[in-house]
Order: C-alpha cells, then sequence, then structure tokens
C-alpha cells in the first residue's frame, strides 16, 4: 500500500513542480560552482566583490558568462562583464 501512495503522490502537480525547482537550483548551482572554479584557475582567488556578484546572477547570465570568459585576459575583464550584466539598461559608449 505504501508503494501505491508513494506512486499517488509522485504524481501530483506539487510533488512534480517541488521536483523541477530542486532540479533547476541543483544546475544553477553547478553551473555556477564550474564558474568560479574555472575563474578560479585561471586569474587566482577571486574577490569578494567578484564572488558576490556571481551569486547574485540568473542562470542565463551565467550561460553567458560561461561563453564568454574563454575570451577574458584579465580580471578586469571579469569585472567589466560582471558589471554591465548588472547594469543592462546602460548602453555601451
Amino acid at each position: 500500500m505504501q508503494l501505491q501512495d508513494s506512486d499517488i503522490m509522485q504524481e501530483s502537480v506539487i510533488y512534480q513542480q517541488i521536483l523541477q525547482q530542486g532540479q533547476a537550483r541543483g544546475l544553477e548551482q553547478g553551473e555556477r560552482l564550474i564558474i568560479t572554479k574555472q575563474l578560479t584557475r585561471r586569474f587566482g582567488e577571486l574577490p569578494n566583490t567578484v564572488q558576490q556578484q556571481l551569486q547574485q546572477l540568473a542562470i542565463a547570465d551565467l550561460d553567458a558568462l560561461g561563453e564568454a570568459l574563454l575570451d577574458f585576459s584579465s580580471l578586469d575583464d571579469v569585472e567589466t562583464w560582471l558589471q554591465a550584466a548588472s547594469n543592462p539598461d546602460r548602453t555601451s559608449e
């Protein structure tokens, strides 16, 4: 009987929503961790401000940063990218 109750629970809409949210959160945390490791390996220990900015990024921004970091040659490039990402309405000069 417990198996049937478990099956019913897993089919519920609320259960599925919670599961999807957990999976999305896990993917986001994993992507953030990999990007942080890549930046640290390339540029050394990251300043606290950069680490905090990385924690604020949405998943779409993490995806974009994951590609952009391949072109970075310095920590200044990272900081410039993060500044632009935090001010999307700002136009470049």
